[in-house]
């Protein structure tokens, strides 16, 4: 899939979860909540009952965000409780919870969109456009 069609993707589901009375600011800074949701909303359906899935191909998502356990390490490892070093387990426990899951979003936005100034979508600003193109398609898009 090219890039101008998933970013036209994206457009669209933004469109919808418009149309579905969900939040209308989606021009946000640092991964506000209502990018949160919006993002939340066009990967799950912001399903908080989300567990883990292993795609075609081997890839393994978790939670309401889809998180992959590299996404979510390159994101700092947040945790529910505070753990020295890290395990699947505390990465799937993070990543089905809503709010330790969000905190990973926001972890991978300040680290590889917002402090390195990456514009991912290329339209001169840095918004929720460009956090949903870095959370669906990865930072290397956006470098």
């Amino acid at each position: 899939m090219t890039g101008l069609k998933i970013i036209s993707i994206c457009v669209l589901i933004k469109m919808a979860v418009l149309i579905k009375g969900y939040p209308k600011k989606l021009i946000s800074d640092e991964g506000s909540d209502d990018c949160l949701r919006s993002i939340c909303q066009a990967t799950t359906g912001c399903d908080l009952t989300a567990g883990c899935h292993t795609q075609i191909g081997g890839a393994y998502f978790c939670g309401p965000f889809r998180i992959s356990m590299p996404y979510w390490v390159e994101a700092g490892s947040p945790t529910l409780y505070d753990v020295i070093d890290p395990t699947i387990n505390d990465f799937e426990e993070c990543t089905k919870n809503f709010n330790c899951s969000a905190k990973t979003v926001v972890n991978y936005m300040q680290k590889f969109v917002i402090r390195k100034s990456n514009d991912c979508t290329g339209d001169g600003v840095i918004n929720c456009d460009d956090y949903m193109t870095a959370h669906f398609r990865g930072r290397h898009v956006c470098e």
